[in-house]
């Protein structure tokens, strides 16, 4: 790879031994490599959801640098939230679960990864987005994202007489609980 950089002085020692006080000659360099510089945001449209309840994740890379570079973007979604991918979104689903994308971005370019989710059981649950950035250091970015999902406000239970001769009559029980 190339890097584009800044010169602002040099540091060399030299030693011209033809002269007879040999003159020491000293300089100072100073490089400066300009790197791409990635900064990640995310945001949940609503924060707070029931169980069933679908709500949309806004994530956003943005190259704040002097210089292009290429995301690496994911985001692993816990298997207690079901993803629904919108159309039209760069990101894609893997197999296990994790949102990718990979994406050459030039100075202050954004990109949007915007996923629905679903949840599945009720708690709380963290949704980390990270980013890394081909520069020397591989540096990384995190954002997160907290999505709490609330039990629904009623339940079922059932309940029945298991052993009834063929013929009888089968009792069943509904309680709704409203919490």
């Amino acid at each position: 790879k190339s890097f584009r950089g800044c010169f602002t002085g040099a540091k060399f020692k030299g030693y011209n031994y033809t002269l007879p006080d040999r003159i020491v000659y000293e300089y100072q360099i100073k490089l400066t490599f300009l790197a791409p510089e990635m900064q990640i945001g995310s945001s949940i449209e609503k924060d707070e959801v029931e169980v069933g309840e679908e709500t949309t994740v806004h994530v956003n890379v943005t190259n704040i640098g002097a210089v292009p570079g290429t995301a690496y973007f994911s985001t692993k979604i816990p298997d207690e939230l079901k993803v629904i991918e919108l159309p039209d979104q760069l990101c894609q689903l893997t197999s296990n679960n994790t949102l990718v994308l990979v994406k050459d971005l030039i100075e202050g370019e954004m990109r949007h990864c915007d996923y629905k989710v679903v949840p599945l059981n009720p708690g709380i649950y963290n949704l980390i987005s990270k980013t890394e950035f081909d520069s020397i250091e591989r540096a990384k970015r995190e954002a997160l994202s907290t999505l709490k999902v609330k039990a629904l406000p009623l339940s079922l239970n059932t309940s029945f007489n298991k052993q009834v001769p063929l013929g009888d009559n089968l009792t069943l029980t509904f309680e709704l609980i409203l919490s």
